[in-house]
């Protein structure tokens, strides 16, 4: 299950480039995400996040730069923002702005995704502003034999409020969430590491089946064109 990671050494506050130096210190890549290499990049993340300033600053040089924020520097339908990406070792820093409840909304687990879903990527994250998310938390056994409409067993873990004073470590190809709204604005900070080349899949908790394979807009665009080179 995703790892929660709560005893760090220190609690005092870093810049920005302080932290990039860090994770480039003691990440190469992802055979290294053990636990004291997770451990460390954890604190790191989590006192990147009392920094309350480099937010705002980081997005204000990305605006001045370009005039606005670069689309390219949105994704997941523009709710997640790229703050930072290295090449090499590769890891991702982004930020996800995560609307309120309805007010009408009498239901405290109204979710942003009608569905559960893995990450063909290992990733840490944090809150850092608002009350923070929670997720529908769970974990299955990753084969390349899954197939879209089979069943597959889900093994429920928790239900789990994000809080400021923690960092949850999620394993690809192995946890699974859906989260809710949270009671007001939020934003959280995740350390994005590379992709392992398995598919990604969303679930359906109901019936214990793989409800789809989700797709980037390159790999449909892929397989489009392969489609039509067949059929010529």
């Amino acid at each position: 299950m995703a790892l929660f990671i709560r005893d760090f050494y220190s609690h005092q506050a870093i810049d920005f480039d302080s932290f990039v130096r860090c994770i480039n210190g003691v990440y190469s890549d992802t055979s290294c995400l053990e636990p004291p290499t997770i451990n460390l990049m954890a604190e790191m993340l989590y006192r990147l996040a009392k920094n309350k300033e480099f937010l705002t600053h980081k997005i204000a040089n990305q605006i001045a730069e370009a005039g606005s924020l670069p689309s390219q520097h949105w994704l997941s339908d523009n709710d997640t923002l790229v703050l930072y990406q290295n090449s090499r070792p590769y890891f991702q820093l982004v930020a996800s702005f995560m609307p309120p409840q309805l007010e009408e909304s009498t239901d405290q687990r109204a979710l942003v995704k009608d569905y559960l879903h893995d990450h063909n990527f290992s990733f840490l994250t944090t809150n850092y502003y608002g009350p923070g998310t929670a997720s529908e938390l769970y974990t299955y056994r990753y084969s390349n034999q899954l197939k879209v409409g089979e069943p597959c067993h889900l093994s429920f873990e928790k239900f789990h409020q994000l809080t400021d004073d923690e960092v949850l470590f999620f394993e690809a190809s192995k946890d699974i969430h859906r989260q809710a709204l949270p009671k007001s604005f939020s934003i959280s900070l995740e350390l994005r590491f590379e992709q392992n080349g398995n598919r990604h899949f969303s679930f359906d908790h109901e019936k214990l089946v793989i409800k789809e394979e989700i797709k980037s807009g390159k790999q449909v665009a892929s397989d489009f064109l392969a489609e039509l080179l067949y059929e010529t």
